[in-house]
């Protein structure tokens, strides 16, 4: 168990004083300035979860400063969903309400070739068609409404959820904050605090998943194999691309408990691990092949003008500089000659075009952005000190084997719409983590050159975040 580390009470109080004061005027000043009605509700609201979040904080051992990204989490989420109806940024949002509808209706699934997303596994579903169960009796413009609600919970829960994940794993102060900022404030992540698709359940349960798998491979713990054996196939029947997660997990389990008891213990804990999760992948691909002849099925009927003809390898391992520097967006013809680059854009500006907020530090966004896939770069590339190993071998085990089976999939079906980074959703908290030690490196090893680089990438990326919630959300 971490234990925490002593802080100064003083500086806590402090911190957090600062911060609730802080979000009180920012409110204040929203709601006098009229772009978006700030009430005394949600300022209410969002002080008692940013005192949660202090308190988080200070229960893991750090100070209360860390929480500020899980703090900023509930103001972002709070105003994203209320301004985002369920038709605006969606994903083939028809279907999966379609899919919704259908459960709540009928108690049964549909069959695989019944609807636009009926093909896709049902947990997601459920839980939705559960969830609107208690807002029936309340009036809402549109009956998805609630499903929002699902979606922001599930975002949130991710980021809160991840301080003590990452304190536990030994990230310090200062590698915690950044991941837990990559998860809060990146668009990419935040979009899905509104988004009716089975993509927002994935980041907890990708979150769940790395750590039960690099606390068993820290300490080899069985209780750690019983959370492993229920997330994976909650996975599995959320998304049909968590196969790699899942599988990736349960070779870090065979291979962990191979060095410290031999092969054949090794077999037979990842077998009896990963017997529930193969039990339902197996039942769903008989269901599959039952109905349509193929265990794989998957509705990829996409129309011809999104396909791209430029030769795989050119598009895969091409980055093009001048077409993200020079303010385009992700279905414009340059972006859709290179994988990576569309990937980058939709980690800002997702699908859309959102040329008409008219942003104007938009280069300073950008560029701020490719700094921080410096950081990224720093954390997967350079070994972290000892206590830190466990972490970063299986955040980069399993983020390696989410990239693989989204790069396959691009390349098997190249349609524009495959090259977003909504599908590296179960790998969004591994990818955080391995960012915040990043952070790390540049903070702790790198000198004052290090931290000013990282102070310079910081202030740019929230001088454009900035302006890109403030022109959306208020």
């Amino acid at each position: 168990m971490l234990k925490p580390r002593p802080v100064s009470k003083t500086a806590d109080r402090w911190d957090a004083n600062l911060v609730l004061w802080t979000a009180f005027l920012l409110l204040l000043w929203f709601d006098i300035k009229g772009a978006h009605s700030v009430t005394w509700l949600k300022a209410l609201v969002l002080v008692f979860w940013g005192a949660g979040a202090f308190a988080l904080a200070r229960r893991c051992g750090c100070g209360a400063w860390v929480a500020w990204p899980v703090a900023l989490a509930g103001l972002l989420a709070l105003q994203y969903v209320d301004v985002t109806t369920p038709s605006v940024r969606q994903h083939d949002v028809g279907g999966h309400r379609e899919y919704i509808d259908h459960l709540s209706a009928r108690l049964a699934l549909p069959g695989v070739q019944q609807g636009w997303e009926t093909w896709q596994p049902p947990l997601y579903y459920a839980a939705a068609a559960l969830w609107r169960i208690p807002f029936t009796h309340y009036s809402f413009d549109d009956p998805f409404r609630p499903v929002q609600f699902l979606s922001a919970t599930l975002y949130l829960a991710t980021i809160a959820l991840g301080l003590p994940a990452f304190r536990r794993l030994h990230l310090s102060g200062v590698e915690a904050a950044a991941a837990l900022a990559a998860l809060a404030l990146l668009p990419g992540n935040l979009f899905f605090a509104a988004r009716i698709n089975n993509d927002v359940l994935l980041p907890l349960l990708g979150a769940g998943v790395m750590l039960a798998a690099a606390e068993f491979v820290r300490s080899g713990e069985r209780s750690w194999l019983w959370w492993l054996a229920a997330l994976l196939p909650a996975a599995l029947a959320t998304k049909g691309s968590s196969l790699a997660i899942a599988g990736g997990a349960l070779l870090l389990v065979c291979w962990s408990e191979w060095r410290r008891s031999g092969w054949l213990l090794a077999l037979q804990k990842a077998y009896l691990t990963g017997l529930p999760a193969g039990l339902w992948q197996l039942s769903w691909w008989i269901r599959n092949t039952m109905q349509t002849g193929n265990p794989l099925y998957v509705n990829a009927a996409l129309p011809d003008y999104l396909r791209i003809h430029t030769p795989s390898l050119q598009r895969i391992f091409s980055f093009d500089l001048p077409a993200f520097i020079g303010g385009r967006f992700y279905y414009d013809a340059p972006m859709w000659n290179s994988y990576p680059t569309a990937l980058v854009t939709s980690l800002l500006y997702d699908e859309y075009g959102m040329q008409e907020y008219h942003f104007q530090w938009s280069l300073l966004l950008r560029w701020s952005c490719l700094g921080m896939l410096l950081v990224l770069a720093a954390g997967i590339l350079v070994r972290p000190r000892p206590e830190l190993k466990p972490a970063w071998f299986v955040c980069l085990y399993l983020a390696g084997c989410q990239t693989a089976i989204t790069v396959a999939y691009a390349l098997q079906f190249p349609f524009a719409c495959n090259q977003n980074v909504r599908f590296f959703a179960q790998a969004f908290v591994p990818f955080a983590c391995l960012f915040g030690l990043g952070g790390g490196h540049f903070w702790q090893r790198a000198g004052w050159a290090g931290r000013g680089a990282l102070a310079v990438i910081a202030l740019a990326a929230l001088l454009g975040l900035g302006e890109v919630y403030s022109r959306m959300l208020f």
